[in-house]
């Protein structure tokens, strides 16, 4: 889900630039419960790199008579994700909160000591625009809260937990919040094919730029979007006497399902439809049942049912696309 969601701004919208004096080529806007939706899908990588924390082993040393503990091989062995909640804040933020529990093991002698400790994580994560227009996320406040370490299972008859529970403490309250802000910078390294070039046809890319820094509210988020497009290597401007793009979102409606608008101008329209001709990928298949033996999309048909589209589109690349 998480592709699906970033493929409406990288990978699943192609068209040309119009300029970014104009303003946006596309407005995205996704809701909470859509970035939500995304976070959840990384669930994987956060189990994994809390499973990556190094815990040593611990010695308490022999006081007097008291004997010392002795604990070796002491690792994270599983994580469960209890829950991953998003709320957005204005001035560009997501507060990110993660409940968690860990399944310790270890070895104590020649016996398996099993121990369980719960975490609760709470970051402010900033959402800003790097200089070559990608999106990019990073962690400027982060919190965590760590339960009392629990024995499940243990080969000892008794087992004093107070000394062992600050070494795991002490270890834990350095390692999450740096491992949280990992986790971003891996995600920002995925959020680097926003801006990559991409092919479209053997003689055309197409490069997306983030106009300004997105735009958070408590309910959704606002992409501005623009697109760069390539024709044999040389970057094509078609702003000249085109209007930008000015269309208002639909009124705004609460609602707990996930959703996602994009707001496509004009003119990015008419390049993407002249593009797709050009290169013969325009053939894509709309119903699953056959309609008067047609069940096709075709730039035949197109040219039947959009003249004066097809007219005006020929024209401006006429003027604009000579080599």
């Amino acid at each position: 889900m998480y592709k699906i969601l970033w493929l409406a701004i990288f990978g699943g919208l192609v068209g040309p630039s119009i300029g970014t004096q104009l303003g946006s080529d596309i407005l995205m806007r996704m809701n909470k419960q859509a970035m939500e939706l995304v976070c959840q899908s990384q669930k994987g990588l956060l189990q994994d790199v809390m499973k990556a924390i190094e815990i040593p082993d611990f010695s308490s040393g022999g006081i007097l008579s008291i004997s010392s503990l002795n604990i070796t091989k002491l690792k994270i062995d599983t994580v469960d994700i209890l829950n991953l909640s998003v709320e957005l804040k204005p001035e560009s933020k997501i507060q990110l909160a993660i409940d968690a529990s860990l399944h310790l093991k270890a070895k104590i002698l020649h016996d398996d000591l099993e121990l369980k400790q719960k975490v609760a994580i709470s970051a402010d994560v900033d959402f800003s625009k790097v200089n070559n227009g990608c999106p990019a996320l990073s962690t400027s406040a982060c919190k965590t809260v760590l339960g009392k370490l629990q024995l499940i299972l243990s080969g000892v008859n008794s087992i004093s937990l107070k000394l062992l529970q600050k070494h795991v403490h002490d270890i834990l309250h350095g390692q999450l919040c740096l491992q949280v802000s990992n986790i971003f910078g891996l995600l920002n390294v995925q959020l680097g094919a926003f801006s990559a070039l991409t092919m479209f046809s053997p003689k055309t890319q197409l490069q997306y730029i983030l106009s300004d820094t997105p735009v958070v509210t408590n309910e959704f988020i606002d992409f501005n979007v623009n697109i760069v497009f390539s024709f044999l290597g040389k970057v094509l401007n078609f702003a000249s006497g085109l209007a930008p793009l000015d269309v208002p979102f639909p009124a705004q409606i609460i609602s707990s399902v996930p959703t996602l608008n994009l707001i496509l101008s004009e003119t990015v329209f008419k390049f993407l439809y002249t593009t797709l001709q050009k290169s013969g990928v325009l053939n894509c298949e709309i119903i699953g049942r056959k309609v008067h033996n047609v069940n096709r999309l075709t730039t035949a048909a197109l040219n039947t049912i959009t003249p004066e589209i097809n007219k005006n589109i020929l024209t401006l690349c006429h003027s604009n696309c000579k080599s």
